[in-house]
């Protein structure tokens, strides 16, 4: 902005940009609508791990889920979450490992 241009960040914002505007999703939100569905589909609780990438936006993400599941029935596993590293192939391998050990 500094030079004169205008800034508008989208789905991962960065407030220190000095952008004029920010156009996503409010990520803890989304994490916290994640845990209540999570909880309406199995009330009872269980295990749950995380794979995803990690980006500030997605963690962000992960904070609301535990929020929302915090004094629950809900347990996130030891070594949650795990980055899939944006590919498809190490996300399943990962969750093929979760599966496996819990």
């Amino acid at each position: 902005q500094n030079a004169g241009i205008t800034v508008v960040t989208f789905d991962s914002d960065a407030p220190q940009s000095q952008r004029i505007s920010y156009i996503g999703t409010n990520n803890y939100a989304l994490g916290r609508s994640l845990g209540k569905i999570l909880l309406q589909l199995r009330p009872e609780g269980g295990n749950y791990g995380v794979i995803s990438a990690e980006a500030p936006n997605v963690m962000t993400r992960v904070d609301g889920l535990r929020s929302y599941l915090q004094g629950t029935s809900w347990i996130e596993v030891a070594d949650s979450p795990k980055d899939s590293k944006d590919s498809i192939d190490v996300a399943l391998g990962l969750l093929y490992d979760f599966v496996d050990t819990y």
